[in-house]
């Protein structure tokens, strides 16, 4: 993080805190044993805006190289195929949601793996995220 500015520095060091904090929420999530615990705050989205140049794709990349081990449990997503490409294990967002083409077809539901791929990971990550459509988000 030595080459990183100070904004850069602070930018992975609040990504760094809501992996621990989704870690909390998952595990918790997970343990099935709710009752009488309550459950830790939902992690709220951040955006991290710039223009070209300006560092965007460093701090992923050094937030990912941060997780080592923990790497996969995070989803690197962008919305085309060569914004994917600059990405630690980069994937196109539609292909992480299990879309193809034609969006998801007649059937509405992301396939069984696709469910079970993104329910072990606990952040995802958009990359040229004001490229999408909100319906995206949306039934």
């Amino acid at each position: 993080m030595n080459n990183l500015s100070e904004d850069q520095k602070n930018a992975v060091s609040k990504m760094i805190d809501l992996f621990k904090w989704s870690i909390q929420r998952y595990v918790w999530m997970k343990s099935g044993s709710t009752e009488g615990s309550s459950p830790p705050p939902d992690v709220p989205p951040i955006l991290t805006l710039g223009g070209p140049g300006t560092g965007k794709s460093t701090i992923i990349s050094t937030f990912y190289d941060m997780l080592g081990q923990y790497s996969s449990l995070v989803k690197f997503c962008a919305t085309s195929g060569v914004a994917a490409t600059l990405l630690p294990c980069g994937q196109t967002l539609h292909s992480a949601l299990g879309f193809n083409r034609s969006g998801l077809g007649n059937n509405r539901s992301p396939s069984a793996s696709t469910i079970k791929n993104l329910n072990s990971c606990v952040m995802l990550i958009i990359d040229e995220v004001s490229m999408l459509s909100k319906e995206i988000f949306y039934d």
